[in-house]
């Protein structure tokens, strides 16, 4: 049976940024290395309740985290070979190219299918629904991105973290309108609500002595100016919804 000790250990090897890879194929091989890990895992899981952390779930995006570092250098080593290689060799170039491509998107393909298979079981884990937030935004959809990011039930304040970080961005780069709108809507609510709140909240606080609470609102407004997705995100939100923060 695995060890616990061993896992700790990739973890903290991971945490350090190893192992590096030369080529695809050993960033590759060091993903089924890990996946073969997981599964000789497996009997640690017996009666966990799918909500809490699994002992081994550090390995699956270690895995797919691998297979995304094989999809890089195989882009790289294509870029490297194309402007080496001479210009009267252009038929050749074009299908290394063309192999290249679609080793590049096998790679990411994988990657993915980890983390579908992952999901699974371990439907609540954030890294594996960030994993293929961001997994599918690299593919181009959208949906696929949107939907994964969904089942974190991302609420309130953690949207101008979580949202404005991991998936906006994304959904504004593949101009995905539909998805955009929806989360922009969820957002704006958040600043709605403390512009809606805020006087009575202060007031109330004031008036009853409890004054960590008052403390709390200037921290939030403070916040709101400067903090994780203030700037041009938070810009968008007020234009976008209307409120006037003067």
């Amino acid at each position: 049976m695995l060890s616990l000790l061993l896992l700790l250990l990739l973890q903290i090897q991971s945490d350090l940024g190893a192992p590096s890879f030369s080529t695809p194929a050993a960033a590759a091989q060091h993903a089924q290395q890990l996946l073969q890990l997981y599964a000789a895992a497996l009997p640690f899981y017996q009666g966990l309740d799918e909500r809490e952390r699994g002992p081994a779930d550090e390995l699956l995006w270690q895995a797919a985290a691998a297979l995304v570092a094989a999809a890089g250098l195989q882009q790289h080593t294509a870029g490297t070979t194309s402007t080496t290689t001479p210009t009267d060799t252009n038929s050749a170039n074009t299908s290394s190219s063309t192999s290249s491509s679609s080793a590049f998107i096998g790679y990411l393909l994988q990657a993915v299918l980890v983390l579908e298979a992952a999901v699974k079981g371990r439907p609540y884990c954030a890294p594996v629904r960030l994993g293929l937030t961001g997994l599918y935004g690299l593919l181009g959809n959208a949906a696929g991105a949107a939907q994964h990011f969904g089942g974190l039930d991302v609420k309130h304040v953690q949207h101008d973290t979580l949202s404005s970080h991991h998936l906006l961005p994304l959904l504004l780069g593949l101009k995905a309108g539909v998805q955009t709108e929806g989360l922009l809507g969820s957002m704006c609510a958040l600043f709605e609500d403390h512009v809606e709140d805020a006087g009575d909240t202060l007031m109330q606080a004031y008036k009853n002595g409890t004054h960590t609470k008052a403390s709390g609102g200037h921290c939030w407004e403070g916040w709101w100016g400067v903090g994780p997705g203030s700037g041009w995100l938070v810009h968008t939100h007020t234009k976008a919804c209307g409120v006037n923060r003067d």
